[in-house]
């Protein structure tokens, strides 16, 4: 059994930058990537001006980075949490079609660098199944999570 000490969340938007500030405050080092760092470090201000930070000195558990530059900050994650929203103006089916592509380039990016035995998990779940069947499909541990009521300092993994 492991326990989850360090967690890493790849998307700083309001959903992503709440679960990853939750985290913080229950004590798990907690990587939170976007598309730019500067995105992520917004989040975290953000996160702070809104109280949903306990302690400002908690702030410190958190390593912001961006996507194209700071992957490799995966490798030390048990559990790499996707909060990423693909959003696309087109038809419904090109919609899917492109977030589905979008989100199984995203797992083989994360898939390259994560470590050994983590578990990756989405919070996007009406995309989830279709992700995995795809050509990502190597993450065979996969735990439900709703991000509100579930914390990763909570869990561990058998």
């Amino acid at each position: 059994m492991t326990k989850i000490s360090k967690a890493a969340f790849i998307g700083a938007g309001t959903r992503g930058s709440e679960i990853a500030t939750y985290h913080a405050n229950v004590s798990v080092r907690v990587v939170l990537l976007d598309m730019e760092k500067e995105l992520a470090d917004r989040s975290i201000a953000r996160q702070l001006r809104a109280n949903g930070v306990m302690e400002a000195a908690f702030v410190a558990r958190i390593t912001t980075g961006s996507t194209a530059d700071d992957m490799a900050l995966l490798n030390q994650a048990h559990w790499i949490i996707v909060a990423v929203t693909v959003a696309v103006t087109v038809t419904v089916t090109v919609t899917v079609a492109v977030a589905v592509d979008a989100k199984q380039s995203l797992y083989r990016a994360i898939d390259s660098v994560r470590k050994p035995g983590s578990v990756v998990s989405s919070d996007t779940s009406h995309l989830a199944r279709r992700v995995v069947r795809g050509p990502a499909g190597a993450f065979r541990r996969r735990i439900p999570h709703h991000p509100f009521l579930q914390s990763a300092a909570h869990h561990s993994l058998a």
